[in-house]
């Protein structure tokens, strides 16, 4: 998010900065999906953090050196599933030329555009 690889001594406190606006950012969303989705109690925001993963290549992006233990780099995250198969438009654009390049901003919240 910044225009540079690294904030010095700052990293550790940028990252604990971030988590609290995820907190802040989608505390609500957060909660009523626990309710409504899992039948479990809307606890609030505070419980102890279980650790990050990133879904990143380590090649890519390798675990920065002054990560705590809890944090961990896995490798890309896939969804297998044999069964599934592309819509005909979609099918006809990945036969119609090169394979495509797909650049995406997984960390990103998805927008409800229905309403």
């Amino acid at each position: 998010m910044l225009p540079f690889p690294s904030l010095g001594p700052l990293n550790q406190a940028s990252h604990a900065l971030m988590i609290h606006g995820g907190s802040v950012m989608f505390g609500r969303t957060v909660r009523t999906w626990r309710v409504q989705a899992l039948g479990l109690p809307a606890r609030g925001m505070a419980a102890p953090l279980a650790g990050t993963l990133y879904g990143s290549s380590p090649h890519v992006l390798p675990k920065p050196r002054d990560s705590n233990a809890d944090v961990a780099v896995t490798g890309y995250w896939f969804l297998d599933t044999p069964d599934w198969s592309p819509d005909g438009e979609l099918a006809a654009f990945l036969a119609a030329g090169e394979p495509p390049i797909y650049v995406g901003f997984g960390s990103m919240p998805g927008v409800d555009r229905s309403g």
